[in-house]
């Protein structure tokens, strides 16, 4: 099974830090912390498109794929109906294995039309690989419409902004030569999340109960051509050694990664996210960085809430959720309200340290 190189990489410095006899000052991390790392790099990934249409080609190593291929003569004559199709990327992913992101980037588009009819979507049933938006959720290129499948959980299978192309999609539209984009899939939560340029987006979807296992995919439809390229395929998963006690002290004696501020913040029991938080925070400063973690929008914000009390600096929480926590673009006035309870839940902290001087 094929490995990104950066994991072997990875996988040969653990191993080298975690050695008896080593004297990396890695060697010093609590055990809980190698498991967690384990987890991580010990898990190869096929960063590869794994299935595609007859009509399409893949090279460098199954990171590109080529379709529409009668296309790029030049000629209309050539156009054949059949010729849509979806491909498939990575392994399937199974509900409750943490959280999932992929990224692609579209280059020389042919479009007879002028308008760009590719997708990039989470394929739910691929037993079809000749169908365009068969199945799953959909993100089109040439307007940044959305389309659910029957399959999806949608009330109505569809277009959500109607059969025509749309001025203004639910997500921006990508069809520019090198556009990434991307998506962020939750299993826990089960929710569907999407990304343009690394930021992500206000728009997330359910994935029904159902559904799994699922598959990250690419679309396109018989009028256009043109090639994708898989940037990266990561898996994050989630592990909560932290909600047992034995090893809750380990947490509790180092000074947070990111990423475990971010994975603690996701915790169901509210009781125990304040608590871990409450216990880093009075040895040391919780990293904003966390923001930045790989989740959906709507785990940002929870983070963002969970930290509001336990920040020294009101104003660099600030910016942070503004760089890193997307607004929704029909609803501006959703932000101001959500940094409106950020502020007050700041305040609020304040005054229970100036009740106790």
């Amino acid at each position: 099974q094929k490995c990104l190189e950066q994991s072997v990489v990875e996988i040969c410095s653990l191993l080298a830090a975690s050695h008896p006899k080593s004297t990396s000052p890695w060697a010093a991390l609590p055990r809980a912390i190698f498991r967690l790392i384990g987890d991580f790099i010990l898990d190869p990934l096929p960063c590869v498109f794994s299935d595609w249409h007859a009509m399409s080609v893949v090279r460098n190593q199954q990171r590109s794929l080529h379709f529409g291929l009668r296309l790029h003569s030049q000629s209309v004559f050539l156009y054949n109906s059949g010729d849509a199709g979806i491909a498939t990327c990575g392994p399937s992913i199974h509900a409750d294995t943490g959280v999932w992101t992929v990224e692609v980037s579209l280059s020389a588009p042919v479009q007879l039309d002028g308008f760009c009819r590719a997708d990039l979507g989470l394929v739910l049933d691929k037993s079809d690989l000749s169908e365009r938006c068969a199945s799953g959720i959909w993100w089109e290129a040439g307007d940044g419409d959305v389309f659910i499948g029957k399959d999806a959980g949608g009330s109505a299978e569809g277009w959500l902004g109607g059969a025509a192309a749309v001025e203004n999609g639910i997500l921006p539209s990508w069809h520019e030569e090198g556009s990434r984009v991307g998506l962020v899939l939750d299993t826990d939560l089960k929710i569907l999340g999407f990304t343009k340029a690394g930021a992500l987006q206000h728009f997330e979807w359910k994935v029904p109960d159902y559904a799994w296992p699922v598959h990250f995919g690419v679309g396109w439809s018989a009028d256009i051509g043109g090639q994708f390229h898989l940037l990266s395929l990561q898996h994050f998963r989630r592990a909560w050694p932290i909600s047992r006690t034995s090893e809750r002290r380990d947490f509790a004696s180092i000074t947070p990664l990111p990423e475990e501020v971010a994975k603690v913040s996701d915790l169901d029991d509210l009781a125990l996210r304040q608590e871990i938080l409450g216990t880093w925070a009075r040895y040391t400063s919780l990293p904003l960085e966390a923001l930045q973690v790989p989740m959906l929008r709507s785990s940002r914000q929870r983070l963002a809430l969970d930290m509001a009390p336990l920040v020294p600096e009101l104003r660099s929480l600030e910016a942070a959720i503004l760089q890193h926590v997307p607004s929704s673009l029909e609803l501006p006035e959703d932000m101001s309200q959500f940094m409106e309870k950020i502020r007050e839940r700041w305040r609020r902290r304040n005054r229970r340290w100036q009740a106790l001087a």
